[in-house]
């Protein structure tokens, strides 16, 4: 940040009139001192656009300031400005009032994302996703020292994906390190990376086909609920270390298991009613295999040595009910 109050009115103009990048304006939030500037400037709101059906002597709330910046459209701007400003954003609890994540692991969006989503001009069918993401990151960048539902603080446990543009939280937070619990909907990045420690994925609410390699690197998944997904087979599916058991109940697309790597952990693989499926490939390469499930698997073909596998708990597609 250049130094001279001249100079710093040039640039301070430039950064209000969204005349700068996105680049820039974070290039200068960054700089030591630069928030104290930005704020100065800002609380002066010489170079910001209020809403003008105000009297000019209204004083405008820094949250009131960010909010007319978001219904102009100014999403990214207004959170360069929360991510630079953070604690020195006086009421910055307006943000995310009414906001948390509830016990069954849903992100609901506070009041404040609310307003902002029904007064914007998103796309709709956009808008969701944008609610949900500029909730994040409000949740992201929010100051140690602001009020706050005690769900919001720290890394949830579970986390359920499955409200319309929920993805979009997921997305604006850089990191869940002690998630072990996700319910998803829609294929989600960098899952590995944001979710080291996640134990248990239910694919049951996914919509449209599962590109199955996002599980790649989630070495310590132990169980997956793909429960009425449309999957036709396991192709893309990774190798897991720590996996033991798997849910395939009701899959009536699927075909074939051969597609499925060797997995030496895989305890237990449910395929009751997987009407379509024909084969399974060689069952041995599951040696810790307990129980197995083809209760209604009418169209399978057997392997020939099915029951000398040593599997304790076996159902076959002949069998009359569940053990």
């Amino acid at each position: 940040m250049v130094n001279t109050g001249l100079e710093n009115q040039e640039v301070m103009k430039r950064f209000f009139s969204g005349e700068m990048s996105e680049e820039e304006r974070l290039a200068i939030l960054d700089e030591n001192g630069s928030a104290d500037v930005v704020k100065k400037y800002w609380e002066s709101s010489n170079f910001f656009t209020v809403d003008k059906d105000l009297p000019k002597n209204v004083e405008r709330t820094d949250a009131e300031k960010i909010e007319d910046l978001i219904k102009q459209g100014e999403v990214n701007f207004a959170i360069d400005l929360i991510k630079g400003l953070g604690e020195n954003i006086s009421d910055y609890d307006k943000f995310i009032k009414g906001g948390r994540i509830d016990p069954k692991g849903r992100p609901w969006p506070s009041t404040f994302c609310t307003s902002i989503k029904e007064a914007s001009s998103w796309d709709w069918g956009e808008r969701d996703v944008k609610l949900y993401e500029m909730f994040g990151k409000l949740v992201e960048n929010c100051p140690q020292n602001v009020s706050r539902d005690l769900s919001l603080i720290g890394s949830p446990s579970t986390l359920n994906l499955s409200e319309n543009g929920a993805e979009g939280y997921y997305s604006a937070i850089s990191s869940f390190p002690l998630l072990r619990e996700l319910t998803i909907k829609e294929s989600l990045e960098n899952l590995s990376s944001k979710c080291p420690n996640l134990r248990y994925i239910d694919f049951r609410r996914f919509s449209g086909s599962i590109d199955l390699s996002m599980l790649s690197g989630c070495e310590k998944l132990s169980e997956i609920n793909f429960m009425h997904t449309s999957l036709k087979n396991l192709s893309g599916f990774p190798n897991l270390q720590s996996l033991k058991r798997i849910n395939l109940r009701r899959c009536w697309y699927l075909e074939e298991l051969e597609s499925m790597p060797d997995s030496s952990s895989l305890e237990v693989l449910e395929l009751h009613d997987c009407r379509e499926l024909k084969t399974l490939g060689d069952m041995s390469r599951f040696p810790s295999l307990s129980r197995l499930n083809l209760l209604g698997c009418q169209n399978l073909e057997l392997p020939e040595n099915i029951e000398d596998l040593n599997i304790s708990d076996l159902i076959l597609p002949s069998d009359t009910e569940e053990k």
